[in-house]
């Protein structure tokens, strides 16, 4: 599915453009281009290479998924690969994985820009939303539509670590009182969460950062601002991710550590239950024997005599226990 908008001579905003008729329209630096293509096909990318005059390898780089964004310049364009983040809570609770990471594949020449990615970013269709009602956006030049798309994908990740701070500050909340196996599944899947995003945010920053130190062609200096702007998001996103990272260990180590207080408290206290029944178990054990000469065997009040020393001795070595405050 192909969308495009043409900003003709920075007056009319047009859309439905036809992919045959952009190489002439570009003739005209006046005329500034977006073309947006979801799910492309083969066909698809034969006509940008031929459109464009895409390097083989920029075509390749589209076709197959990219784990890691990068940034490549070429003498009309560059490439660039970044990543959209999602987080669905519906799945979360489905049993699901609620983490998307989705891939966008840019390519940003002097008067156009061409986006390309296999699932739907919200993002994307949020700033077309946004181009309608004020073209204006585009007659900036593309590399500001750029970075008005990435920078609606930087609030969205702010948006992630929001859920994933409310939920690390319920861990917290409930570390003492949490069944430990449901407990450690979630601390180990937020964990993983935020692994994934420290994955591609931070390849993203250094990225960016080539935008603010290095003079590209088809950027305009006075954008710098903006993406120093958008570096900035990610230097902050970053450390986020990396609290929340420490936040999680330090909250599956504090659930350890009291479930290994609990054990020690449940073995001192089966020890303390052992250690009284211990004389007790002797003395039953002594007045067991089958021996016919014993004192107080054939004695009246032997039976109640064994009984006396038994809870005595019981008694005893609880006071002793509670004089050197094991419980």
């Amino acid at each position: 599915m192909i969308t495009s908008f043409l900003l003709r001579e920075g007056k009319e905003l047009e859309t439905g453009i036809d992919l045959g008729e952009a190489r002439g329209l570009l003739r005209d630096e006046k005329n500034l281009l977006w073309l947006d293509f979801l799910d492309p096909g083969e066909e698809d990318f034969k006509s940008l290479e031929e459109t464009f005059s895409l390097h083989p390898l920029v075509i390749e780089g589209c076709r197959v998924p990219q784990e890691e964004p990068r940034v490549d310049e070429f003498p009309d364009y560059i490439f660039m690969i970044m990543h959209s983040v999602y987080f669905y809570k519906d799945k979360e609770e489905r049993g699901e994985e609620p983490l998307s990471i989705r891939e966008m594949d840019v390519i940003l020449g002097k008067n156009y820009i061409v986006t390309l990615h296999k699932e739907k970013i919200w993002n994307i269709d949020n700033t077309m939303e946004q181009l309608r009602k004020n073209p204006r956006i585009l007659s900036r030049g593309c590399d500001f539509l750029l970075y008005f798309i990435l920078d609606d994908i930087m609030d969205n990740y702010f948006y992630i670590l929001d859920l994933i701070e409310d939920r690390i500050d319920t861990l917290e909340e409930t570390v003492s009182t949490a069944k430990s196996e449901e407990f450690l599944d979630e601390v180990f899947s937020y964990k993983r969460y935020t692994l994934s995003l420290r994955k591609v945010m931070a390849p993203q920053r250094e990225l960016i950062a080539q935008f603010c130190r290095r003079d590209y062609p088809f950027i305009h200096p006075q954008m710098a601002i903006y993406y120093r702007d958008i570096l900035d998001h990610l230097t902050r996103i970053h450390s986020m991710i990396e609290t929340f990272r420490e936040l999680l260990t330090s909250v599956m180590e504090a659930h350890l550590s009291l479930l290994s207080h609990k054990m020690n408290e449940v073995i001192k206290f089966l020890t303390i239950i052992a250690t009284i029944f211990m004389p007790m178990t002797f003395l039953t054990g002594v007045y067991g024997m089958n021996y016919l000469y014993m004192p107080e065997l054939k004695w009246r009040f032997g039976y109640l005599f064994a009984w006396g020393i038994i809870l005595l001795a019981g008694f005893l070595l609880y006071l002793y226990c509670r004089k050197k405050r094991w419980f």
